[in-house]
Protein backbone atom coordinates (compact mmCIF):
# COMPACT_ATOMS: atom_id res chain seq x y z
CA UNK A 1 0.00 0.00 0.00
CA UNK A 2 1.47 3.42 -0.70
CA UNK A 3 2.46 5.42 2.20
CA UNK A 4 3.02 1.94 4.25
CA UNK A 5 5.65 0.25 2.55
CA UNK A 6 8.82 1.11 -0.11
CA UNK A 7 6.13 3.26 -2.59
CA UNK A 8 5.54 7.24 -1.07
CA UNK A 9 2.22 8.35 -0.63
CA UNK A 10 1.08 9.89 -3.89
CA UNK A 11 1.30 13.58 -3.88
CA UNK A 12 3.82 15.93 -3.03
CA UNK A 13 7.34 14.49 -4.48
CA UNK A 14 9.15 13.07 -2.16
CA UNK A 15 12.41 12.78 -4.00
CA UNK A 16 12.91 16.73 -4.93
CA UNK A 17 11.15 19.66 -4.23
CA UNK A 18 9.71 22.14 -7.45
CA UNK A 19 11.66 25.01 -7.63
CA UNK A 20 8.60 27.03 -6.45
CA UNK A 21 7.31 26.76 -3.26
CA UNK A 22 4.03 24.76 -2.83
CA UNK A 23 0.66 26.35 -2.68
CA UNK A 24 0.60 26.50 1.09
CA UNK A 25 -2.69 29.27 1.20
CA UNK A 26 -4.89 26.79 2.84
CA UNK A 27 -2.56 24.75 4.61
CA UNK A 28 -2.95 25.05 8.69
CA UNK A 29 0.31 23.29 10.17
CA UNK A 30 3.52 25.01 11.68
CA UNK A 31 5.34 23.93 9.13
CA UNK A 32 3.21 26.00 6.60
CA UNK A 33 3.13 28.94 8.88
CA UNK A 34 6.65 29.37 9.15
CA UNK A 35 7.10 28.92 5.35
CA UNK A 36 4.16 31.19 4.66
CA UNK A 37 5.67 33.97 6.89
CA UNK A 38 9.15 33.32 5.90
CA UNK A 39 9.30 31.89 1.93
CA UNK A 40 12.97 31.95 1.11
CA UNK A 41 13.60 29.33 3.59
CA UNK A 42 12.31 27.28 1.06
CA UNK A 43 14.39 28.67 -1.75
CA UNK A 44 17.43 28.22 0.92
CA UNK A 45 16.53 24.48 1.70
CA UNK A 46 14.88 23.13 -1.10
CA UNK A 47 18.35 21.60 -2.47
CA UNK A 48 20.05 20.79 0.40
CA UNK A 49 20.48 16.91 1.30
CA UNK A 50 21.68 15.37 4.65
CA UNK A 51 24.91 12.75 4.13
CA UNK A 52 22.43 9.78 4.14
CA UNK A 53 20.57 11.40 0.90
CA UNK A 54 17.58 13.18 2.88
CA UNK A 55 16.19 16.29 1.61
CA UNK A 56 13.81 18.60 2.12
CA UNK A 57 10.84 17.20 0.32
CA UNK A 58 10.79 13.75 2.20
CA UNK A 59 10.43 16.10 5.53
CA UNK A 60 7.85 18.48 4.36
CA UNK A 61 5.64 15.83 2.29
CA UNK A 62 3.89 15.30 5.07
CA UNK A 63 2.50 18.93 5.53
CA UNK A 64 2.07 19.50 2.08
CA UNK A 65 -0.22 16.60 1.48
CA UNK A 66 -2.39 16.89 4.24
CA UNK A 67 -3.62 21.12 4.95
CA UNK A 68 -4.38 20.16 8.65
CA UNK A 69 -7.57 22.31 10.47
CA UNK A 70 -6.68 25.72 12.10
CA UNK A 71 -7.93 24.33 14.98
CA UNK A 72 -5.73 20.89 15.58
CA UNK A 73 -2.23 22.57 14.38
CA UNK A 74 0.29 19.52 13.66
CA UNK A 75 4.27 19.51 12.99
CA UNK A 76 3.75 19.06 9.21
CA UNK A 77 7.09 18.48 8.63
CA UNK A 78 8.96 14.86 9.70
CA UNK A 79 12.74 13.90 10.59
CA UNK A 80 14.39 11.92 7.72
CA UNK A 81 17.20 10.98 9.78
CA UNK A 82 19.02 12.71 12.93
CA UNK A 83 20.75 15.13 10.78
CA UNK A 84 17.52 16.54 9.51
CA UNK A 85 17.64 18.63 12.70
CA UNK A 86 20.88 20.48 11.38
CA UNK A 87 20.93 20.64 7.83
CA UNK A 88 17.21 22.13 7.89
CA UNK A 89 17.14 23.74 11.49
CA UNK A 90 16.54 27.04 9.43
CA UNK A 91 13.06 25.29 9.27
CA UNK A 92 12.73 22.66 12.13
CA UNK A 93 14.11 24.88 14.75
CA UNK A 94 11.16 27.73 13.99
CA UNK A 95 8.52 24.44 13.86
CA UNK A 96 9.61 23.43 17.33
CA UNK A 97 9.77 26.39 18.61
CA UNK A 98 5.81 27.30 17.35
CA UNK A 99 4.72 23.82 19.05
CA UNK A 100 6.23 24.03 22.15
CA UNK A 101 7.54 27.52 23.36
CA UNK A 102 11.16 28.67 22.75
CA UNK A 103 13.09 25.89 23.45
CA UNK A 104 15.63 25.59 21.09
CA UNK A 105 18.37 26.01 20.06
CA UNK A 106 18.79 28.49 23.00
CA UNK A 107 17.68 25.83 25.61
CA UNK A 108 17.54 22.72 24.16
CA UNK A 109 15.01 20.03 24.47
CA UNK A 110 13.41 20.15 28.29
CA UNK A 111 14.55 17.13 29.93
CA UNK A 112 14.19 15.80 33.81
CA UNK A 113 14.44 12.58 35.28
CA UNK A 114 14.12 13.19 38.83
CA UNK A 115 10.93 10.52 39.57
CA UNK A 116 10.39 11.86 43.06
CA UNK A 117 8.05 14.83 41.11
CA UNK A 118 5.78 12.53 39.63
CA UNK A 119 2.60 12.40 41.88
CA UNK A 120 0.57 9.33 42.65
CA UNK A 121 -2.32 11.33 43.21
CA UNK A 122 -5.15 10.25 40.94
CA UNK A 123 -6.13 11.95 38.41
CA UNK A 124 -9.85 11.40 38.27
CA UNK A 125 -10.98 9.64 41.38
CA UNK A 126 -14.67 9.61 41.17
CA UNK A 127 -14.34 8.18 37.41
CA UNK A 128 -16.39 10.98 35.82
CA UNK A 129 -13.82 12.65 33.61
CA UNK A 130 -10.77 10.65 32.60
CA UNK A 131 -11.45 7.58 30.22
CA UNK A 132 -7.77 6.33 29.75
CA UNK A 133 -4.12 7.86 30.17
CA UNK A 134 -1.39 6.45 27.62
CA UNK A 135 2.51 7.28 28.07
CA UNK A 136 4.68 6.54 25.14
CA UNK A 137 8.19 6.28 24.82
CA UNK A 138 10.15 6.34 21.45
CA UNK A 139 13.90 6.10 20.60
CA UNK A 140 15.97 6.09 17.59
CA UNK A 141 19.11 3.78 16.48
CA UNK A 142 21.95 6.23 15.33
CA UNK A 143 23.63 5.82 12.44
CA UNK A 144 19.90 4.73 10.93
CA UNK A 145 17.54 7.17 8.99
CA UNK A 146 14.22 6.89 11.02
CA UNK A 147 10.91 5.87 9.74
CA UNK A 148 9.79 8.25 7.18
CA UNK A 149 12.74 7.43 4.94
CA UNK A 150 13.91 3.99 6.51
CA UNK A 151 14.66 1.72 4.34
CA UNK A 152 14.15 -2.33 3.57
CA UNK A 153 17.18 -3.38 4.68
CA UNK A 154 17.75 -0.84 7.60
CA UNK A 155 14.20 -2.35 9.05
CA UNK A 156 16.27 -5.49 9.06
CA UNK A 157 19.12 -3.80 10.56
CA UNK A 158 16.68 -2.54 13.72
CA UNK A 159 15.57 -6.19 14.05
CA UNK A 160 18.86 -7.61 14.27
CA UNK A 161 19.82 -4.60 16.98
CA UNK A 162 16.44 -5.40 18.86
CA UNK A 163 16.68 -9.17 19.11
CA UNK A 164 20.15 -9.18 20.38
CA UNK A 165 19.22 -6.28 23.22
CA UNK A 166 16.54 -8.47 23.85
CA UNK A 167 18.60 -11.74 24.31
CA UNK A 168 21.26 -9.42 26.11
CA UNK A 169 18.32 -9.47 29.33
CA UNK A 170 19.11 -12.62 30.05
CA UNK A 171 15.25 -14.49 29.27
CA UNK A 172 14.43 -17.02 26.91
CA UNK A 173 16.72 -15.95 24.13
CA UNK A 174 15.74 -13.98 21.27
CA UNK A 175 13.08 -15.25 18.13
CA UNK A 176 13.97 -16.25 14.88
CA UNK A 177 11.41 -13.48 14.08
CA UNK A 178 9.92 -10.67 15.58
CA UNK A 179 7.89 -9.68 12.26
CA UNK A 180 4.19 -11.06 12.65
CA UNK A 181 3.62 -10.54 8.64
CA UNK A 182 3.87 -13.57 6.36
CA UNK A 183 6.54 -13.36 3.40
CA UNK A 184 5.02 -13.52 -0.40
CA UNK A 185 4.08 -16.73 -1.20
CA UNK A 186 6.61 -17.04 -3.81
CA UNK A 187 9.65 -16.45 -0.88
CA UNK A 188 7.54 -17.78 1.95
CA UNK A 189 10.22 -19.66 4.54
CA UNK A 190 10.07 -21.01 7.65
CA UNK A 191 11.13 -18.30 10.48
CA UNK A 192 14.52 -19.63 11.10
CA UNK A 193 15.28 -19.47 7.73
CA UNK A 194 14.05 -16.26 7.36
CA UNK A 195 14.35 -12.75 9.51
CA UNK A 196 10.49 -12.46 8.99
CA UNK A 197 10.59 -9.25 7.06
CA UNK A 198 8.66 -9.43 4.50
CA UNK A 199 6.95 -7.02 1.79
CA UNK A 200 3.42 -6.51 3.92
CA UNK A 201 5.00 -5.42 6.98
CA UNK A 202 5.16 -4.40 10.88
CA UNK A 203 6.22 -1.23 11.74
CA UNK A 204 9.03 -2.77 13.57
CA UNK A 205 10.61 -3.90 10.05
CA UNK A 206 8.54 -3.23 7.03
CA UNK A 207 6.34 0.16 7.39
CA UNK A 208 6.52 3.17 9.06
CA UNK A 209 3.02 3.14 10.29
CA UNK A 210 2.81 3.71 14.01
CA UNK A 211 1.20 1.65 16.93
CA UNK A 212 1.30 -1.94 15.92
CA UNK A 213 2.63 -3.70 19.07
CA UNK A 214 4.20 -2.93 22.00
CA UNK A 215 7.89 -3.53 22.71
CA UNK A 216 9.08 -2.13 18.77
CA UNK A 217 12.38 -0.83 18.02
CA UNK A 218 14.21 2.09 18.31
CA UNK A 219 13.49 3.87 15.09
CA UNK A 220 10.92 2.00 14.10
CA UNK A 221 8.53 5.19 15.83
CA UNK A 222 5.80 2.00 16.86
CA UNK A 223 4.25 2.24 20.01
CA UNK A 224 1.46 -0.09 21.78
CA UNK A 225 -1.53 -2.34 20.85
CA UNK A 226 -0.58 -5.29 23.14
CA UNK A 227 -0.14 -3.79 26.41
CA UNK A 228 0.76 -4.68 29.61
CA UNK A 229 1.91 -8.94 28.95
CA UNK A 230 5.57 -9.53 29.92
CA UNK A 231 8.26 -9.02 27.35
CA UNK A 232 9.25 -12.53 27.02
CA UNK A 233 5.00 -13.38 26.57
CA UNK A 234 5.26 -10.90 24.11
CA UNK A 235 8.11 -12.64 21.97
CA UNK A 236 6.61 -15.92 22.16
CA UNK A 237 3.15 -13.93 20.80
CA UNK A 238 4.92 -12.75 17.89
CA UNK A 239 7.17 -15.63 17.29
CA UNK A 240 4.18 -17.92 17.12
CA UNK A 241 2.42 -15.35 14.91
CA UNK A 242 4.91 -15.49 12.23
CA UNK A 243 4.97 -19.38 12.36
CA UNK A 244 1.24 -20.00 12.43
CA UNK A 245 1.55 -17.69 9.03
CA UNK A 246 4.87 -18.72 7.64
CA UNK A 247 3.99 -23.02 7.58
Amino acid sequence: MPGLGSQPYPGFSSVSCPSSMPDLKEHHSAMACVLKSSPAIYEQLRDRTTSAGVGLAACIKPGVDDPGHPKAVSAGIVAGDEACYKEFSDLFYPVINRLHGAVVPASGHPFDADMSKLSLRSLDPQGGSVVSVRVELRRNVRGLRLAPCISHPERREVERLLVAGMAALGEEGPPASTCPWPAPRATRRAPAASPGLTSRGCATCCSPSPRVWRGSPPGSGATGRTRGAPTSQRRRACTSAATRRTT
